[in-house]
């Protein structure tokens, strides 16, 4: 057989994302955090679209002011996103934005921490409309 430089395969110059290329506890943490970032971002994403659903659905001209929703519909998916991130331990901007927003002083003012709610029920309730 005679070697030409069509038969040569070229093998890929970043490491592939399996976990043999796992050389340390730095690519372990690295490939956990991207596969927890693309499972906020997907969870993010079909949250959102049920939202702005429910949204298109009780408002006719929501589909009209597209352009002008638009900034406001990307920080709800990107507060959808940064939540979900949150609960994974893993950092996005916007958490700092609402610390440094909603301080604790802040937040006694905003919310009675005496009412109890029982989300349960709410669920319950909107599930018999």
């Amino acid at each position: 057989m005679r070697m030409d430089k069509n038969n040569i395969i070229n093998f890929p110059k970043e490491k592939l994302k399996n976990p043999a290329t796992i050389q340390s506890q730095e690519d372990w943490l690295e490939q956990i955090t991207e596969y927890k970032t693309s499972l906020a971002n997907d969870f993010s994403d079909m949250l959102s679209a049920n939202v702005f659903n429910e949204l298109a659905r009780s408002d006719s001209e929501f589909e009209k002011k597209i352009d002008e929703l638009f900034p406001s519909m990307v920080l709800v998916s990107e507060a959808i996103q940064s939540l979900h991130l949150k609960l994974s331990g893993v950092h996005h901007p916007l958490q700092d934005f609402a610390e440094d927003v909603f301080s604790d002083d802040n937040i006694q003012e905003m919310v009675d921490n005496d009412e109890k709610v029982d989300y349960n029920e709410i669920i319950e309730d909107n599930g018999d409309e």
